[in-house]
């Protein structure tokens, strides 16, 4: 492999200019996601993270008394993670940039002994794309996972090269967890060792001491998940999740093969087009690719084939895939311009970045204009309602993401029960999960029937409305016999961007209700 420092010098003047260019515009990019972003509050998926971790330190346990369904790798990461940084949504912010900076770092120790530019390339582009996505999508589970799986790579490449094993321990910590967090990853450092120990092999290094500490690493995170279930006595409801609940979820709002293809932005499908053209180029004048780039496209490839497992097409499925292919397209494109070997491809894919993708996404980025209104117009209900502690463990949010466990959290206001979504509760026909979730509500509602229920219009399966409460004709005809209607409020925009255009029906506003129970206290109070 070529060092970069000696051949630095041998550049042309234009070349050396470019690369000026495209550091300075990476740099850019990262300080305007920075300061643009800094106010963004908590949106989607994290607030309802933040809201599990918040019931499991008030003694609620995961699969049994909280009905979430994520893997434990995902609660005690981000529980970790909330006391490093605390659980506001301006720490949440700090917490987004300490993970990108982290993956650009680790990215380009990947491409040093290629070029180094190629991973701040690569880091750069992909904050450039993931800032107009808005804070629904900001610290998703699957950017913690990109970030863990980039810096298994480095930790893996560093061990190789430096023919240290013991940073193979590392390398396994790093990727079990990733695994911990989806399942999906859970082959992908079996598969690394292996092309890591014929790497050794070839090089006439042992390759047993690398995999033995790479297998302990990654035992030790495997045996802490199984610790993490022990510890709250919840094995077998984690089977039942895992059995009953993930194929439920998996089978909702799945869409076509075409769509998961086309809906990857048209200036990353370009970019790609024109790197897989250069490789191929570059293939037939004898430039060959290295192990590790053949490593990293193994990454890719499970990175994709986890998204179209997935099959829902959201923006953030994509992240690991796009961050790999990414730095595959940088190395291409900078050593392109060092050998001088289709040197117009590599011209081509700068300028689609500098002059089109980059200039687009930083507009997008400006157009971003995150709303909290459905989380901030409840907690003012709530606090007219009597707010903390009177209303503690007496309120029952029925909602996915939309913002009552938000709305919760940020009132210090524990759930009259621990469920943390309702789409099984109103599933059509139901499964077993739902007769299971059916049967465990109304026996906590019967010990237990909380005061005041909130019931947002979120409906994954059918599409938003409140006609998904007459798919549970027996809690529909409780509610209306037991609950009288104190407010209903609709936000004509998204929480993180407007409305499409032209889309005004009631479908695609944010709303909740709020009943209070006829028997209540608080009625009186709510009737004012």
């Amino acid at each position: 492999m070529q060092n970069p420092t000696v051949q630095g010098s041998s550049l042309g003047q234009p070349v050396r200019i470019l690369r000026w260019l495209l550091l300075a515009t990476m740099l850019f990019i990262a300080l305007s996601y920075i300061v643009k972003t800094l106010h963004w509050p908590l949106l989607l998926d994290s607030p309802v993270m933040h809201y599990v971790v918040y019931l499991m330190r008030h003694g609620a346990r995961p699969y049994l008394d909280i009905t979430d369904n994520n893997m434990p790798g995902a609660y005690y990461v981000e529980a970790f993670a909330m006391r490093v940084f605390g659980g506001s949504d301006l720490s949440w912010r700090l917490y987004d940039f300490a993970l990108l900076g982290v993956m650009t770092l680790a990215l380009a120790a990947i491409a040093r002994p290629y070029d180094w530019l190629a991973g701040l390339v690569a880091g750069g582009l992909f904050i450039s794309l993931h800032g107009p996505e808005g804070p629904s999508f900001a610290v998703e589970r699957e950017q913690v996972i990109t970030v863990l799986l980039v810096l298994g790579y480095a930790l893996l490449f560093a061990a190789v090269r430096r023919k240290q094993a013991a940073w193979m321990f590392a390398f396994g910590v790093s990727t079990a967890l990733a695994a911990s967090i989806k399942p999906t990853y859970v082959l992908m450092p079996f598969a690394l060792l292996l092309l890591a120990a014929w790497q050794l092999r070839k090089r006439d290094l042992r390759a047993g001491p690398y995999v033995l500490y790479a297998m302990e690493g990654l035992i030790v995170v495997f045996a802490y998940d199984l610790y993490f279930l022990l510890r709250y006595h919840a094995l077998h409801g984690f089977f039942f999740i895992f059995r009953h609940v993930l194929p439920a979820y998996s089978g909702v709002r799945r869409v076509a093969f075409i769509h998961l293809v086309t809906s990857w932005d048209r200036g990353i499908l370009l970019l790609l087009l024109l790197a897989f053209a250069l490789r191929l180029w570059r293939w037939q004048k004898g430039a060959r690719w290295t192990w590790e780039q053949w490593a990293i496209a193994l990454g890719a490839g499970f990175a994709l084939l986890s998204y179209f497992a997935q099959g829902k097409g959201f923006p953030h499925h994509r992240y690991p895939a796009l961050v790999f292919l990414l730095l595959l397209a940088a190395i291409e494109l900078l050593q392109s311009l060092r050998s001088r070997e289709g040197v117009w491809l590599a011209w081509s894919m700068a300028a689609l970045m500098l002059l089109w993708m980059v200039p687009r996404n930083a507009r997008a980025l400006e157009r971003v204009r995150p709303e909290n209104t459905f989380t901030t117009s409840l907690e003012s209900d709530l606090q007219q309602l009597g707010g903390s502690p009177s209303l503690n463990g007496k309120v029952q949010c029925f909602d996915m993401v939309y913002g009552c466990l938000n709305a919760l959290y940020h009132l210090d206001l524990m759930e009259n029960t621990a469920f943390t979504g309702d789409m099984l509760l109103f599933s059509d026909p139901p499964t077993a999960a739902t007769d299971y979730y059916r049967d465990k509500f109304r026996a906590l509602a019967a010990q237990h029937p909380a005061e005041v229920l909130v019931i947002s219009n979120e409906s994954l399966e059918y599409g938003n409305g409140y006609g998904k409460l007459a798919r549970w004709p027996e809690f529909d005809q409780s509610l209306r016999a037991n609950y009288t209607l104190r407010a209903e409020r609709s936000f004509a925009m998204r929480e993180g961007g407007p409305l499409p255009p032209g889309d005004h029906s009631p479908a695609a506003h944010d709303s909740y209700r709020i009943y209070v129970r006829n028997n209540s206290p608080l009625l009186a109070v709510a009737l004012q």
